[in-house]
């Protein structure tokens, strides 16, 4: 075995630590401002109203819905139990997860790098633009960036040395992360291939261990599987309404996409196309570093060149791979894969600049494209505002009101965002097309239309509209309506017999 290919446990000297301080804090302070700016949006509003209930009524909810792990919803539950209700109060377990795996990143780097290598990647997850905007979500990616980055540790500890106390913490770490996310199974992957590549630079002892803890992991997952294994519907996952999907299948430009976006390259918002000239652009300033970490020459940034392009390329291509199967894609499900990418863009960059000026520069252009890409975070509305929709309702509620939910998804129970933002004020919620056997002391009734474009496209929707409003018509009569871009609120009086 060859000492200096290992990974290292240099001492990290006081100086990196204040920088490494600043930089943490700088990203806490990215992924602070503004926390609450946006409403939550669908999928946010399912894991805040949810998390508040009872632990029998959420898992049973999370085995019917089965899309995600119980982990992060467990979270929740009990953060909610500290420190209160809310949408903030969600988003803050994001930012500050979020927050924390900047030093867990240096931390990573710096096992196999210079200090200056380990604190460019984690400046680069600080100033991330995605890294920043799932901060400040209410749903399990920061969660599973912080156990992938735990989970790399502990794994990458366990290989130097296999005893028992250093497979334990992996084995945990990684329950805990395939519990998060079904895609981080892409990143327990990637650790498999890394091991496969270099074994020969570690114990022997790690073959046969390593294989208990697969098996380990396996067992401990096991219940999860057959709990959901009887609500997982086989067949196509994405209908196709007038001639299109409402989440497209994953083409060629799927992966430079994912690409594009650890490259900060989307400076009007997030989920706005790029042009070829940014992309260009922040190609240049951040994918050639990632390329440049190949090159030949220090043996030893092979090694984490490697682990780094393996924890961001699998975890995407898992997710491209499970959408061209039909199933569900969008860009968010491999966000938590970005710090595997900046780790090979530190190391890239460290390999090009062996000039300091040439080094400062490349790291302010950066930091000017990263700046850029954060201003359209902060300043571009990405989420439908069902705080601000919902308002009017919450402020006319009467005593006796009924309320009744369009679609039809929300036929007999209350929206989620009015849950997460007005759930003191407990609605009488009765089927918009059942009005004959309405209660007759629903002397007025709300009905709610929630605008979500993905959930209105039906063939039969206008006709369905139609004839509930005829009954509508027939038995009520309208006194307000309120339109909104996230939700409409139509107020109605019951017509005298």
């Amino acid at each position: 075995m060859s000492a200096p290919h290992l990974p290292l446990r240099p001492r990290i000297e006081q100086r990196d630590l204040i920088v490494l301080a600043l930089i943490t804090a700088l990203g806490a302070g990215l992924r602070l401002y503004g926390l609450d700016a946006q409403s939550t949006w669908h999928d946010e509003t399912f894991s805040v109203a949810h998390s508040v209930r009872d632990i029998h009524t959420l898992f049973a909810i999370l085995i019917d819905d089965y899309v995600h792990p119980p982990l992060h919803y467990l979270v929740l539950h009990y953060w909610f139990d500290i420190v209160g209700y809310g949408a903030w109060q969600a988003r803050l377990v994001s930012a500050i997860l979020g927050t924390l795996s900047v030093p867990l990143l240096y931390l990573l780097a710096r096992r196999f790098a210079d200090s200056a290598t380990a604190l460019c990647a984690a400046f680069l997850l600080a100033v991330s633009q995605m890294a920043v905007y799932f901060s400040q979500e209410a749903r399990p990616y920061m969660q599973t960036q912080f156990l992938t980055l735990v989970a790399a540790l502990t794994f990458i500890s366990f290989l130097n040395k296999p005893n028992f106390a250093r497979a334990a913490a992996f084995t945990v770490s990684g329950i805990a992360l395939i519990y998060t996310h079904y895609y981080s199974a892409g990143t327990l992957l990637a650790f498999g291939l890394y091991w496969i590549l270099f074994r020969r630079l570690y114990p022997p002892q790690v073959l046969p261990r390593l294989a208990a803890i697969v098996l380990i992991m396996a067992a401990a997952f096991a219940p999860w599987v057959i709990a959901v294994g009887s609500k997982v519907k086989i067949g196509p996952k994405q209908p196709v309404y007038h001639g299109f999907r409402i989440n497209p299948l994953p083409g060629p430009s799927a992966f430079p996409n994912a690409v594009n976006r650890f490259n900060n390259g989307k400076f009007r918002s997030i989920e706005a196309p790029t042009s070829p000239i940014q992309g260009l652009l922040c190609a240049a300033l951040f994918t050639l570093p990632a390329i440049a970490a190949f090159w030949p020459g220090r043996r030893r940034l092979i090694q984490p060149a490697v682990l780094g392009a393996l924890m961001a390329a699998l975890p995407v291509a898992m997710a491209i791979g499970a959408g061209m199967f039909d199933m569900v894609f969008n860009f968010r499900h491999y966000s938590f894969a970005v710090p595997g990418y900046y780790l090979l863009v530190a190391l890239g960059w460290r390999r090009l600049f062996t000039n300091n000026g040439f080094a400062a520069g490349w790291l302010a252009a950066a930091t000017l494209v990263c700046a850029v890409a954060l201003h359209a975070n902060y300043t571009a509305p990405t989420k439908p505002d069902y705080r601000a929709g919902f308002a009017p309702m919450a402020h006319g509620y009467q005593p006796g009101d009924c309320v009744a939910n369009r679609p039809k998804r929300f036929r007999l129970r209350t929206h989620l965002a009015w849950e997460v933002y007005y759930r003191d004020y407990p609605l009488r919620v009765v089927p918009l097309d059942q009005l004959s056997t309405m209660p007759p002391e629903c002397g007025r009734l709300w009905v709610t239309w929630d605008k979500t474009w993905w959930m209105n496209v039906r063939p039969d929707i206008e006709s369905e509209d139609e004839n509930l409003q005829q009954q509508l018509r027939q038995r009520f009569k309208t006194v307000a309506r309120f339109q909104h871009p996230a939700v409409d609120l139509e107020l109605y009086v019951r017509r005298p017999d």
